[in-house]
């Protein structure tokens, strides 16, 4: 049943069944699934619940401060899903389906979350004023703006220091192609007669005309 869940959902669904056994809960509720969700704290789902301006530390109080239903149970028990539960998980993965996601993950979750309206879970979040059609939106925009490349790190004295060296070149103030320290093309600082000033087909990078560029050098 849970072959197309990602790691990251099935310790939402693990997380939920510790949930509801500490509670004292005889089955996994929509609550404990969304306490497993906010839990499992995956990056993804953190920002859409910013988007939606719902503060994640007061609604896991929230849904603590209901307190435990029964008398607290062992972690290793079998919890079963409840049929809201059963539901909820359904829709997540028709969610996935939308999406065109081969996967349930826990966007997925949040989304089936909505979907039961009226789950004890789905009418908190409707209170914080979440909506469904909203966090599909925003469930793209984010997969959206995740897809896009990463921006280059910038290298400012780097950029700087080569716009120099081509302004100094375009100026001619110096041959950037030529040999240092008095070497071939250099005598004094400046071009000895007679020997081109770059190899053919160089002065056009260098904005140079094609003229200077195809110039041999006289023979001997």
């Amino acid at each position: 049943m849970f072959e197309k869940y990602t790691e990251k959902a099935k310790k939402v669904l693990f997380l939920a069944r510790y949930e509801a056994s500490q509670m004292g809960s005889k089955v996994i509720g929509s609550e404990h699934l969304l306490l497993g969700l906010i839990k499992e704290g995956d990056e993804l789902v953190r920002d859409l619940f910013q988007r939606s301006n719902v503060n994640l530390e007061l609604l896991r109080a929230e849904l603590e401060a209901r307190g435990p239903s029964g008398e607290k149970q062992a972690a290793p028990i079998e919890i079963p899903f409840s049929e809201e539960t059963k539901k909820i998980l359904s829709c997540a993965e028709e969610e996935a389906e939308r999406l065109l996601h081969p996967y349930v993950s826990d966007e997925h979750l949040l989304l089936g979350l909505l979907r039961v309206e009226d789950s004890a879970a789905g009418r908190v979040l409707s209170e914080k004023g979440m909506r469904l059609y909203a966090l599909r939106e925003d469930t793209v925009a984010v997969w959206k703006q995740r897809a896009l490349p990463k921006k280059v790190k910038e290298t400012p004295f780097l950029n700087e220091f080569s716009r120099d060296l081509s302004d100094m070149a375009g100026r001619q103030v110096f041959d950037p192609t030529a040999a240092s320290g008095g070497g071939p093309g250099r005598r004094g600082g400046r071009p000895r007669p007679g020997w081109p000033r770059r190899a053919p087909g160089c002065g056009a990078a260098l904005g140079r005309g094609s003229g200077a560029a195809s110039r041999r050098s006289p023979g001997p």
